[in-house]
């Protein structure tokens, strides 16, 4: 017990001048009356390391990093530690731009890890504040971290991203590693569409280029659900959430149609030169038998030991059945929906007619690629039919060639800007 009280007042010591409150049954605990505690159980020392915080920078801070050890008894958890700990993200996440760099990896696949991207931008850029005083790392208090604790951040130089790809992804992955995103025209225009605090559908979220970019447009508050049904390139998916920090998405390993079912599918190709982001869930025999070999080898795993079960669920019974959303650990209720984007290799027309009753309850903006009307020279107007039944009309994006965006007719629903 004593030593958990010692971990409890460890966190608050670095607080500052400023203090801070604790209620309790018993009335409120001052930051003083922690640390008179903490004198008692021995914890409060003359503060010497703050100092040598002060002075931290990014070599002495990697060096602390990668020798710190989390189990070392007390040692670790003495607030000096700790607040050195603390201070050494601030100094490492906002230092100053390091040369994008390149690993490579993987056991059963190859994979590379992309760091430090910056250029091209990612999220387009919002409106610069007026640069203040910036505070120096020994004033970081320890507190449980913010992006928003803008005065610690260095606003020019901005947080990089990083990026985990199949190596030999020569489409999505590779646009990825040079740039950032495979199309980021289309990505600031999708961006435009959104404020903070949306609610984003991303059906075919393939490795999360796009996915990143909604999510910081919606912000901490907004949510992006991200739907990429095959097992490899949802792990992926999942990493370059997770790399980047973003607590606002949700990926799901599930795919989007208008019925529940389950079919067993070649996997992406993912262990040689490959488009894995083409990869087809509905009719995939069909399109296999029909390519050269050569072709078909491209986007998937002929020589795959098994296939991989692939699930196809509407999306109303994802969203508008509150049991199956909590199944799914999807975040309930939810009360809005702002934009559906779909890029879904032609099963667009499956994904709306499972999403009916959703886009009937929110008319959010649609998104959708639709090569079938751009390859057939505007012939197959099978997904103009089915939006213009639920009361949408659409238009040609100006960033993607065979992209469409389509609104609620009426004037009603979500609405471009």
């Amino acid at each position: 017990m004593a030593t958990l009280w010692k971990c409890f007042c460890a966190l608050f010591l670095g607080a500052g001048a400023t203090g801070f409150e604790l209620s309790t049954g018993a009335g409120r605990v001052s930051r003083f009356h922690v640390l008179a505690v903490s004198a008692a159980v021995g914890l409060a020392e003359p503060l010497l390391e703050a100092e040598e915080n002060a002075t931290l920078g990014d070599e002495a801070c990697e060096t602390y990093l990668l020798g710190v050890a989390a189990h070392d008894g007390d040692k670790f958890w003495h607030h000096s530690n700790l607040d050195r700990y603390n201070r050494c993200l601030w100094v490492l996440r906002h230092r100053k731009l390091l040369s994008k760099a390149v690993f490579v990896g993987g056991r059963h696949y190859p994979t590379m890890l992309v760091t430090n991207h910056q250029e091209p931008e990612m999220r387009m850029s919002p409106a610069k504040p007026p640069r203040g005083t910036h505070k120096k790392a020994s004033d970081i208090p320890l507190q449980p971290f913010q992006d928003t604790q803008a005065e610690f951040a260095r606003s020019e130089q901005r947080v990089p991203y990083h990026f985990v790809l199949p190596y030999f992804d020569v489409n999505i992955g590779n646009a990825i590693k040079n740039q950032g995103s495979m199309n980021h025209h289309q990505s600031y225009e999708m961006q435009l569409l959104l404020r903070e605090g949306d609610t984003v559908i991303d059906a075919g979220a393939n490795l999360g280029c796009y996915t990143l970019a909604l999510a910081e447009a919606v912000g901490p508050r907004g949510r992006v659900l991200a739907f990429e049904p095959f097992r490899h390139l949802h792990q992926l998916l999942t990493a370059n959430v997770a790399v980047n920090g973003l607590q606002n998405v949700w990926p799901l390993q599930v795919a989007l149609g208008s019925a529940r079912e389950h079919m067993q599918l070649y996997p992406p190709q993912l262990r040689f030169f490959s488009s894995p982001g083409g990869v087809h869930v509905a009719k995939q025999a069909e399109e296999v038998a029909n390519k050269p070999q050569h072709q078909a080898f491209q986007l998937y795993d002929l020589l795959a030991q098994t296939l991989e079960g692939v699930r196809v669920v509407p999306l109303d019974e994802l969203l508008l059945n509150a049991e199956e959303a909590l199944w799914w650990g999807l975040p309930v209720p939810i009360q809005d929906i702002r934009l559906i984007k779909i890029d879904v290799e032609k099963m667009e027309v499956a994904v709306v007619q499972g999403a009916a009753s959703v886009i009937r309850a929110f008319r959010p903006i649609i998104w959708a690629e639709n090569d079938a009307y751009f390859d057939s020279g505007g012939k197959d107007t099978a997904f103009l039919q089915v939006m213009h039944d639920l009361g949408y009309g659409c238009a040609k994006a100006n960033s993607a060639p065979t992209d469409l965006i389509c609104t609620d007719s009426s004037g009603q629903g979500h609405q471009i800007p």
